[in-house]
């Protein structure tokens, strides 16, 4: 009731957009059912289908956007939380749907997100409590870059979601979206929103965290005097008699939606008082975004002269300023602040919002003071600029003889960048390239090194500070790409073997992935260990220690990497053994000698040095004893041999004389010659 007549009128010219859900949908229907109430509101709403064109005798209001999250172009209805701020792909659409409303003769007034139960939808609930506000995160991600999962405030509850998504991307995102609009001189306001208050899901433990998202964004927007606040649920939460209804959760109070404003959920999840606040709430915040003050009553502005500093209407310096000044009639306007704008003629400048206009180019231009009371009242002066460096608008890259391929291996190409305008004041250039699925390098003079096959872009960028570049896209082939780094290892497990005679799969990785030839060559470096390793990286084990594996490329770069193996409980044979006398003796000269004969094993490490001892022949006699004993009999010659016991057949022999044995009478037999008979 306190929106003066003049406010009205002003905010009947306005598009405004409310896109979202099912809860969104209660505004149109809100908005609607105030006019039916106080025929001074008229609005016309749009839930389908092309927006209203201009026009001056109801406001516009609608849930459009010009393309979202799944559709480039095109007007929708229906649109999320992955439109607006959870998905970097929707923000960048987001702000296209801007830029087509604001020219296609839908100037967009204002816009801004009405949440759904994205904030407190308990499909998904952190399993770590907030250690500093002592609750579990609730919430809502869809496309986000994590997915569908619970979200808190701000980057560190990272660490309890899972999930880079927090209520700083929207604070963030919404931002984004005002200074898109400021940068592209768009009068449309983005203003913030807060969330769902019903008991659906605002309630409990996913209420309370709730509430602490919207006390965030409110905390946010009153942080600067030029944001923007829809607070839905805040308007919710209470009723027209100015009573808070309120719940508690483990000891916190919070607001909640009151019984009169939910009544019977039929209007976009809330009643029909409820919905009725929201659009007196939707009204007044439009007739402040048109210039109201928000007093009974208001003065408004008649005039704006606009002069510069000293009366100047000139700037002579190379990127020279110049103070503007808007002198504002009647002296008692209620608002007497202007926006400051320029319109580029012959010439061309900047302004910033306190009216300092800064040269471009020369030539004329007009700087303009707009009132900020929505009385479309406006001053403005030509300013005329000389003495500017002319800037570069246009580089054009072309190669040697309008090339644009190298097929040599570590082929060259010369590059030309042309500068428009011809008089650019500064036609340096600095040069640059951006590998793509090839790679090569650039002098300062333009000329491209070939180094791997693919296409790169080749990059002219202005000295003069313009930011102006021309790019070129070159395609390389017939490149020999070398291996620069490589990697070494176990194909399972860590690079042990532990059985006998096992073996170990090595596998090696090269870099870069696209290295021409990836072969390599094995070899092994036995340390204090020994194994064999095959032209597969197959180690087989031989004895026990330490071996180094080396993996060489074959390609000529010379790069090769290691890998350090461990070997245990390998069996060592005997492959020698060597028989000699005590002493060095091979004779025994004593009657019933003997001689002990040692049996030295070849390698020192064989893991059985054990011997069986044994006669093998000769014409004398003795008698040897299992540790090597020999005891004489007779004279004459034995061969005695030491045998591995390890199974690997080896032997060594030494051959014994024996002199001087006594061999004693064993029995002595008498025979009797008898004579000859006479038969005479």
């Amino acid at each position: 009731d306190d929106i003066p007549q003049r406010w009205i009128d002003s905010v009947k010219k306005m598009f405004v957009v409310y896109p979202g859900e099912s809860h969104a949908a209660a505004l149109p229907v809100a908005l609607n059912q105030l006019e039916t109430l106080d025929s001074r509101f008229q609005v016309i709403t749009r839930t389908s289908g092309t927006p209203y064109s201009y026009r001056e005798n109801e406001l516009r209001f609608s849930g459009a956007t010009w393309g979202d999250l799944t559709r480039t172009t095109g007007w929708i209805y229906n649109y999320g939380e992955e439109d607006w701020f959870t998905n970097s792909t929707a923000i960048a659409r987001t702000k296209a749907g801007i830029t087509y409303c604001n020219t296609n003769n839908l100037q967009l007034a204002a816009i801004g997100f009405g949440w759904c139960y994205d904030d407190s939808h308990t499909s998904n609930v952190s399993a770590t409590v907030d250690p500093v506000y002592g609750c579990r995160w609730y919430g809502r991600s869809y496309e986000g870059p994590e997915g569908n999962r619970c979200w808190g405030l701000d980057a560190s509850d990272k660490t309890i979601t899972g999930n880079s998504v927090c209520l700083d991307t929207y604070l963030s995102a919404t931002q984004e979206y005002i200074d898109y609009c400021l940068a592209q001189g768009y009068r449309t306001k983005v203003y913030f929103t807060t969330g769902p208050v019903e008991p659906t899901y605002y309630k409990g433990e996913a209420g309370y965290q709730a509430s602490l998202k919207h006390q965030r964004i409110r905390d946010y927007v009153n942080a600067d005097p030029t944001r923007i606040l829809f607070d839905y649920a805040d308007i919710l939460c209470y009723d027209n008699d100015g009573k808070l209804s309120t719940n508690i959760w483990n000891g916190h109070i919070f607001p909640v939606i009151t019984p009169t404003n939910y009544g019977d959920a039929s209007i976009g999840h809330i009643g029909e008082q409820g919905a009725l606040r929201l659009a007196k709430a939707m009204w007044w915040m439009l007739a402040r975004i048109a210039g109201w003050d928000g007093g009974e009553v208001s003065v408004p502005v008649t005039g704006i002269t606009v002069t510069g500093a000293g009366g100047a209407s000139t700037i002579t310096q190379n990127n020279g300023t110049l103070a503007l000044t808007a002198t504002v009639t009647p002296a008692n306007a209620t608002n007497k602040s202007v926006t400051w704008s320029i319109i580029n003629g012959t010439g061309q400048a900047t302004i910033s919002s306190t009216g300092v206009v800064t040269a471009v180019s020369n030539g004329t231009v007009t700087a303009r003071a707009t009132a900020k009371d929505g009385s479309g009242v406006y001053g403005q002066l030509v300013i005329t600029i000389s003495g500017q460096v002319i800037p570069v608008t246009g580089i054009s890259v072309t190669g040697a003889g309008g090339s644009s391929a190298i097929s040599s291996d570590g082929g060259q190409l010369q590059l030309t960048a042309t500068i428009t305008p011809a008089n650019a004041t500064n036609k340096a250039v600095t040069w640059s390239i951006i590998n793509g699925t090839g790679q090569a390098t650039i002098n300062s003079s333009g000329l491209v090194t070939a180094i791997a096959d693919g296409t790169v872009t080749a990059r002219a960028t202005a000295n003069d500070g313009s930011g102006v570049y021309g790019q070129l896209v070159i395609t390389i082939s017939g490149q020999t790409v070398l291996v620069a780094k490589m990697y070494v290892a176990a194909a399972k497990g860590e690079p042990v073997i532990s059985t006998p005679k096992g073996t170990l799969q090595l596998s090696v990785m090269v870099q870069p992935d696209n290295a021409t030839n990836k072969t390599v060559t094995w070899s092994v470096i036995n340390v204090t260990g020994e194994a064999t390793i095959n032209s597969t990286g197959l180690v087989t084990a031989i004895a026990d220690g330490t071996v180094v594996a080396r993996a060489t490329a074959n390609d000529g770069s010379g790069v090769f990497a290691d890998i350090t193996i461990s070997i245990i409980n390998q069996i060592v044979l005997v492959t020698g053994i060597t028989v000699t006398g005590e002493g060095g003796l091979t004779t025994i000269t004593t009657d019933d000698g003997t001689l002990q004969l040692l049996a030295s094993i070849v390698p020192s490490n064989a893991s059985n040095k054990s011997v069986t001892w044994s006669m093998v022949k000769g014409n004398g006699h003795a008698s040897l004893s299992e540790e090597g004993v020999l005891t004489a009999k007779t004279n004459g010659k034995v061969v005695v041999r030491a045998t591995s016991n390890d199974g690997s057949k080896v032997y060594g022999e030494i051959e014994i004389t024996i002199t001087n044995q006594i061999v004693s009478v064993s029995s002595i037999k008498v025979k009797v010659k008898k004579k000859a008979s006479n038969t005479t």
